[in-house]
């Protein structure tokens, strides 16, 4: 349906819910709607204010018609939060493109209350094609934006151990798969550190659970202190811990496991004194074309000769050509100070 913006020739009367709208049959269906919606013409004026409208934001018609919609009390923000300037409305996006354009926002009421919602928003053309205006419709997408919160808590849930926080063997397997399917597509090295906590059944048993589940919750946090943000670290199980490095070569990822190696001991609870932590590491890099259940065999294997040879140490899988002939790409040049420096150091 076309509808044309005429104004009166007295000026726009902000007292009048359809301005300067005369298409009375029009503007009837729009408030037969039951979703908010408004429409402001190429002058950027609010021309009409649904009663949806004035329901879902607090404010009467009377309080916008006829003033720059620019203005506008609603604070529009994105989804994440941040304000939206004039030009990134997807209203004025229409005026300007001459196309519908669709984004969610976030409205504010004039209670104050935020409220998610999807801005619809819709060119109208005048009898010659031109475009008059915009007709943007809101949904509400309060049980939307409930639903996704619920839905990443549950991912969050699913793929996290619940005593160290750290991502669980789940997560893990998600990520390395995708790790090495990256690897391969961009040449850049991947190394994963497994770390085992030296004779940890001996701590459950002689100092009971509630200290051992202390210790294992300490190691994971020295772990994830001791680690780059873009380092996964996860527990693979019972005692297990991994640290998955991308963008890593091995002899990194061996000073990396060395450095964490001698920061066990700092992870001791205090009642399990004078006894300390320690733990054992296997690292490998890897290969192209390498799948993780290989990979994670290899990591178990360097583990396991780590532990044979006395425990508390790094055993690094050391493969003649992990790449098969194939040149790899140079690291990032935060390689030189992930070589000397622990984080924040």
């Amino acid at each position: 349906m076309s509808v044309e913006a005429r104004a009166s020739t007295g000026g726009v009367e902000a007292s009048s819910r359809r301005g300067a709208l005369d298409h009375g049959f029009a503007w009837r269906l729009l408030d037969a709607l039951r979703d908010p919606a408004y429409f402001v013409d190429v002058r950027g004026r609010t021309l009409y204010w649904n009663e949806a409208m004035a329901r879902f934001t607090g404010y009467p018609a009377e309080e916008v018609l006829g003033r720059p919609a620019s203005n506008s009390k609603l604070g529009y923000e994105d989804a994440a939060g941040v304000p939206l300037r004039t030009d990134d409305f997807p209203g004025k996006r229409t005026l300007r493109e001459g196309r519908a354009v669709d984004r969610m926002i976030s409205v504010r009421r004039r209670d104050g209350e935020r409220i998610p919602a999807e801005a619809r928003c819709s060119p109208v053309r005048d009898e010659a094609g031109a475009v008059a205006g915009v007709l943007v419709v809101l949904r509400d997408a309060t049980s939307a934006a409930a639903l996704e919160r619920a839905l990443r808590q549950a991912r969050l849930a699913a793929e996290s151990d619940p005593l160290t926080g750290l991502a669980n063997r789940r997560a893990l397997d998600r990520m390395l798969d995708l790790r090495l399917r990256v690897q391969v597509c961009e040449g850049r090295p991947s190394c994963l550190i497994l770390a085992d906590l030296d004779r940890f059944k001996s701590v459950n048993d002689g100092w009971g659970h509630v200290v051992g589940d202390r210790a294992l919750a300490a190691f994971a946090d020295m772990l994830r202190g001791q680690s780059r943000a873009e380092d996964l670290v996860a527990r693979f199980g019972g005692e297990e811990f991994v640290v998955l490095l991308p963008d890593a070569p091995l002899e990194v990822a061996a000073r990396v496991a060395e450095r964490l190696r001698a920061a066990t001991p700092s992870a001791t609870p205090p009642e399990l004194a004078p006894r300390r932590l320690s733990a054992s590491f296997g690292v490998v890099e890897a290969a192209l074309g390498e799948t993780a259940p290989q990979l994670l065999r290899r990591a178990d294997a360097a583990l396991y000769r780590a532990k044979a040879a006395g425990r508390d140490r790094v055993e690094v899988d050391e493969a003649a050509d992990p790449w098969g002939g194939f040149a790899r790409l140079p690291g990032p040049p935060e390689f030189d100070a992930l070589r000397l420096d622990p984080p924040g150091a």
